[in-house]
């Protein structure tokens, strides 16, 4: 990812999906690396922070972000004369205190969840507050309250916004306990009635999405699906969509969606089942290669699901030798 676009990333929160993208790409340019195959997965973060905003903010954004954590901690390594202990005691706590992000930030990704971001830069602010003034600026009194008060109302607007979001996230949560628990239709009456406000969140997508495919209303799930693809590129998403475009006989779209998902996680037995059937179906001579793999590949742990379809393909195979 950072080899292809090194300058400006693939901008903000974009690293699950241009990942997972790359890494199908890997796996179907390689698809005798059995070794990485049995670990790959759905991967939605990098290694640590660094790596993340590199991936996705290029090389000036990585600069930029280490470059305002070195001027917050700079302090810490000169000898400075103070008048009192009290002048520099908060600003001192906020450094070693960024110092402990520093050694987090490089085995995870903390600034991925909103409370952590904001103390990081809340410390940040706190820490570079007793460098001197580059330059001020005097602003007329009647600026002053213009300013003050358009920042109280976005701010007042800010929360509102969130406290609306809370609730539809508690209400999510109440859809997701009534799926479970087998009501489908008031999980996807909730579900319907959310969609305005959280379309944007891709997990509410795939998961409003995969509910609809259980349910069995496909031509929905797949336009809901859809939309979490580019936001997610996973290999459920590619799994969903292929179970509903062979549901509403779209073979060429149920065949390419398992494809993605099978280059995305090719340890997945289901997956190579899936297109084994379809390839069958549609008189493909990749069939007879596919249910072979479905046969022979190891498979992570045993299952009794495992074992039918290995055993569906065994009699795939018989059926073809005998003709």
């Amino acid at each position: 990812i950072i080899k292809e676009n090194p300058v400006s990333g693939v901008g903000f929160n974009n690293y699950e999906p241009s990942f997972n993208l790359c890494q199908a790409a890997y796996f179907k340019a390689h698809p005798d690396d059995t070794s990485n195959a049995q670990i790959a997965d759905n991967i939605g973060y990098a290694f640590n922070e660094f790596l993340q905003v590199t991936a996705e903010s290029g090389v000036f954004g990585v600069f930029a972000f280490i470059a305002l954590i070195i001027l917050a901690i700079s302090p810490l390594m000169k000898i400075k004369q103070t008048t009192t202990l009290d002048d520099n005691v908060l600003r001192t706590l906020a450094q070693i205190a960024i110092i402990g992000f520093i050694i987090y930030l490089m085995v995870a990704y903390p600034l991925r969840i909103v409370p952590n971001l904001s103390l990081f830069f809340i410390m940040l602010a706190i820490a570079t507050s007793g460098h001197k003034t580059l330059r001020s600026i005097s602003v007329a009194n009647n600026a002053w309250k213009i300013v003050l008060t358009t920042t109280a109302v976005l701010v007042f607007v800010y929360f509102v916004y969130q406290a609306k979001q809370q609730n539809s996230y508690k209400e999510w949560h109440a859809a997701t306990q009534d799926a479970a628990y087998g009501n489908k239709p008031e999980a996807l009456r909730i579900f319907e009635k959310l969609y305005p406000d959280l379309k944007h969140d891709k997990l509410f997508l795939f998961n409003y999405g995969a509910e609809l495919s259980v349910a069995g209303e496909y031509p929905k799930s797949i336009e809901i699906l859809e939309l979490a693809k580019p936001l997610m590129n996973n290999y459920n998403v590619y799994a969903y969509l292929g179970n509903g475009y062979e549901a509403i006989g779209n073979l060429p779209k149920a065949i390419e969606s398992f494809e993605m998902a099978d280059n995305l996680i090719p340890s997945r037995i289901y997956t190579k089942y899936r297109l084994f059937m379809l390839y069958a179906k549609t008189n493909d001579n990749r069939a007879i290669p596919m249910a072979k793999k479905v046969v022979e590949m190891p498979a992570k742990g045993l299952s009794n699901n495992v074992d039918a379809l290995r055993e569906q393909a065994k009699r795939f195979l018989m059926q073809e030798n005998s003709k």
